[in-house]
């Protein structure tokens, strides 16, 4: 289940939300710690990372992005439960005009919560 929001034209051509829970396959049980760093972390660790926080059951990072001559700060969000079958994101993607909002994509993405079954 995702659900993804683009802002107006002030907000930037590549800004973007997503938020979503996933289970990589079967869902049961797995160790989402890992699958998360695989799917989200992993690949933006090529870039110049600003904030990387992991905790138990969740981590955050903070990275500006050069894809192809396109500049982006991503912030992303995971977090989970162990013993659970899926996990939980919240991605924001923020041109380089508006990239000085990552802090608030930041709070808003570890507010969200996820209720009930898929």
């Amino acid at each position: 289940m995702f659900g993804s929001l683009k802002p107006d034209d002030k907000g930037g051509f590549f800004s973007g939300l997503k938020v979503g829970t996933d289970c990589d396959g079967e869902c049961k049980p797995k160790s989402w710690e890992q699958i998360a760093d695989k799917n989200f972390f992993a690949p933006r660790a090529k870039g110049k990372i600003a904030k990387d926080v992991k905790a138990p059951g969740t981590r955050t990072m903070i990275v500006d992005m050069d894809e192809n001559g396109v500049k982006t700060t991503d912030v992303v969000v995971a977090w989970w439960a162990e013993g659970e079958s899926n996990y939980h994101t919240c991605v924001a993607k923020l041109d380089e005009s508006v990239k000085d909002a990552a802090p608030a994509f930041e709070k808003a993405c570890q507010a969200v919560t996820v209720e009930g079954k898929d």
